[in-house]
């Protein structure tokens, strides 16, 4: 989706118009909470938003979770499910888990 530029800005009202609102929505999420789908071990989650984000993992036996901001270089962490890992714009969540994969939850901040 392109942003709007045969629209103006803002309105009559001086208020962001709706084409406006609607794209900003589109290109942010909307501030929506989402729950992608995991795909298969090992899973890597891109943050490709202009907002950080908090990831919250669950219901899985996670054997190791790591963060990139490059998608070559990964860092592990030391968390556990449950406890939100914040993502920058840009940076990578690669999720490695056994058995069935388990649900991740974007939370935008």
């Amino acid at each position: 989706m392109n942003p709007p530029f045969v629209e103006d800005l803002t309105n009559k009202a001086n208020k962001v118009s709706v084409p406006w609102i609607s794209w900003f929505q589109f290109a942010t999420g909307g501030g929506k909470v989402s729950q992608p789908a995991v795909g298969g071990s090992p899973f890597t989650y891109h943050n490709t938003t202009i907002f950080k984000q908090q990831a919250i993992l669950s219901v899985n036996a996670i054997s190791n979770l790591q963060v990139s901001r490059d998608n070559s270089t990964f860092y592990t962490l030391s968390t556990t499910l449950g406890t939100p890992v914040t993502l920058f714009p840009g940076d990578y969540l690669k999720i490695t888990y056994g058995g069935s994969a388990p649900t991740l939850t974007i939370i935008p901040i």
